[in-house]
């Protein structure tokens, strides 16, 4: 039996005197789209950097294709999952290329260059973010959504089969938010990927996951797909606001009541 790709057993996840979750149970398989939804400062950030591996649970354990994750190694864990995260900070002036190469390294032996496949992967990546002849152009020129999809670039280019992504839409207009939301949903086949994605528009959610994850404060958690979960009183819930449900052209769209 294939093993899901992604397992929270037993999760419980605090930061500063704050529960997340506690007792999450969590199975994603591949093919399977999911968001994390939730009022600011809920805990989403946290949860996905836990589900990554970048900080410790307060009890029970994050397994990864199989494998307990923290009985992997660096490069073990960055060759199956990847993780876009909410804001960057460039230490040195890369340049476009070698930012979004350095979503190859774990594919990279020690001590060597990158190939001409590992480029070849990186200009594929700069293509699918529309971002192609960007190459030289140094990050501190480029505009805030520019460099967001680099980032998206650097993490398409590291090819994981788990996709964890901090608000992937951030800093993106509505064109480029779409755009790019259709590059990583296709990407996520039976055979392919999986994305957990935090997001704060419910209606992309709606329109690109399978499945959704609600944090509503407290350690207490909702999730199914999204079919089911996505509901005007749920969501009225969630964020402590009337919500109204409407049909539109790809499906529900939830407007404040």
């Amino acid at each position: 039996m294939t093993p899901m790709l992604l397992e929270a057993r037993a999760l419980a996840v605090e930061i500063a005197a704050k529960t997340v979750c506690t007792g999450l149970a969590l199975r994603v398989a591949r093919g399977e789209r999911w968001a994390v939804l939730g009022v600011n400062g809920v805990g989403k950030t946290t949860l996905l950097r836990t589900l990554a591996g970048l900080r410790q649970p307060h009890a029970g354990e994050v397994v990864l294709d199989g494998h307990p994750l923290a009985a992997l190694t660096g490069r073990e864990r960055a060759r199956r999952r990847g993780m876009l995260l909410q804001s960057e900070h460039d230490e040195f002036e890369a340049t476009v290329i070698e930012a979004v190469l350095a979503g190859r390294h774990p594919h990279v032996a020690p001590w060597a260059w990158e190939s001409m496949v590992d480029v070849a992967a990186a200009r594929r990546a700069l293509e699918q973010v529309a971002l192609a002849g960007f190459d030289g152009r140094r990050l501190g020129s480029l505009s805030g959504g520019e460099r967001r999809r680099v980032s998206i670039a650097a993490l398409l280019a590291q090819d994981p089969a788990l996709m964890l992504l901090d608000e992937p839409t951030s800093h993106l207009d509505l064109h480029h938010q779409v755009a790019i939301l259709d590059v990583l949903a296709g990407s996520a086949t039976p055979e392919g990927k999986a994305l957990v994605m935090s997001l704060h528009d419910v209606n992309l959610a709606a329109r690109y996951c399978t499945h959704a994850l609600l944090l509503f404060g407290g350690g207490r958690t909702e999730q199914g797909p999204v079919r089911e979960v996505l509901a005007p009183d749920t969501l009225s819930r969630l964020y402590a606001h009337p919500v109204a449900q409407i049909d539109g052209p790809h499906g529900p769209v939830f407007a404040p009541g």
